[in-house]
């Protein structure tokens, strides 16, 4: 990438974790608002992330004949949907999924940083222990050459975006400009959604696939001999992120540090070392399913993403011991 390609790329990593701790989001939280309120307001901001990642993608895939710029696509497997179910398991063990961890810790809950160790040691683990099947090559999703169905999908999400763009803004504080909505102290999911799905759209645009629990497995599995480590860029992209949520927590002035160690710091190392061995398996954490996979309509990413909300939901539900209804989950910043 150029110098400006990667700053700007950067800059929109910033963005995506200011976005997601101004907006709170969490797939384990998602579920226990099921669980509890039988809501799901945040499972729908997470298919407008997608849609806004797509509507940033799909006019790219137009304007470059074909080549997506989002993350090449896997095939849906029996492997992949453990894997995604182990991920829900240890999401709901560590109290966070892979989004959240990052929002929490860059919020000063350093105990989360026993889950992100957890989450490289996972992959190495299971590449030493079991002979994964042999992946398919990824390959991009070449929607340009079925305009049938290009056509009419980038069309409607555009008229969508036109409408959700509309009213994000006009839901402002009345006389409040850009700067002042952009710093409210709690962002609406639908803010958060529209941040998070364009900037990925187009972080992926300039620099590929870059989702951190991906880059944190391929940096364990380089260490053990078992592949390629993740590249400079996709490292300063992750750390970009975390940047991210570190500014917004001190401009809400909730950055806490709390770093004296507890005996329930343990679960967050086994739950992320169960999200590390889910990420090697499905292939991909959450946060790739959601900006990348599940985008780039990768035959693999709805069913594991379903798998990892099984995961999370059955594990709140032997965890806490309640009914449906009553579930909790540890929903703190």
């Amino acid at each position: 990438m150029t110098v400006l390609a990667t700053m700007t790329s950067f800059l929109l990593a910033g963005l995506i974790g200011f976005a997601a701790h101004r907006g709170g989001v969490c797939t384990v939280k998602a579920v226990a608002e099921v669980m509890e309120k039988r809501r799901a307001a945040m499972f729908a901001s997470f298919a407008k992330t997608v849609a806004w990642v797509m509507v940033v993608s799909l006019p790219l895939v137009w304007l470059t004949g074909g080549v997506s710029p989002v993350t090449g696509a896997f095939p849906a497997t029996l492997w992949g949907l453990v894997g995604g179910f182990v991920f829900g398991i240890g999401a709901a063990v560590n109290g966070a999924c892979a989004i959240s961890t990052v929002t929490r810790l860059g919020g000063g809950e350093f105990g989360l940083l026993l889950a992100v160790i957890g989450m490289a040691v996972g992959p190495a683990l299971l590449a030493g222990v079991v002979d994964a099947p042999e992946a398919m090559p990824p390959v991009l999703v070449g929607i340009v050459g079925r305009p049938s169905l290009a056509v009419p999908i980038t069309v409607a999400l555009l008229g969508w975006a036109g409408y959700e763009g509309r009213r994000l803004w006009r839901s402002r504080e009345p006389g409040g400009g850009a700067g002042a909505f952009l710093l409210t102290r709690r962002w609406s999911l639908a803010l958060t959604a529209a941040a998070m799905g364009i900037a990925n759209g187009l972080i992926c645009a300039l620099a590929g696939g870059w989702a951190y629990t991906s880059s944190l497995a391929d940096g364990a599995l380089w260490l053990v001999g078992a592949g390629a480590g993740p590249t400079a860029e996709r490292i300063g992209l992750a750390l970009a992120m975390v940047i991210g949520v570190v500014l917004s927590a001190g401009l809400r002035r909730e950055f806490s540090p709390r770093w004296r160690p507890r005996w329930d710091w343990a679960r967050h190392f086994v739950g992320g070392a169960l999200m590390g061995v889910g990420t090697a398996m499905a292939p991909g954490g959450n946060d790739a399913l959601i900006l990348h996979g599940i985008p780039a309509l990768s035959p693999h990413a709805l069913p594991a993403y379903a798998a990892l909300v099984a995961g999370i939901w059955l594990a709140l539900m032997v965890t806490v011991g309640r009914r449906p209804g009553k579930a909790g989950c540890d929903h703190s910043m």
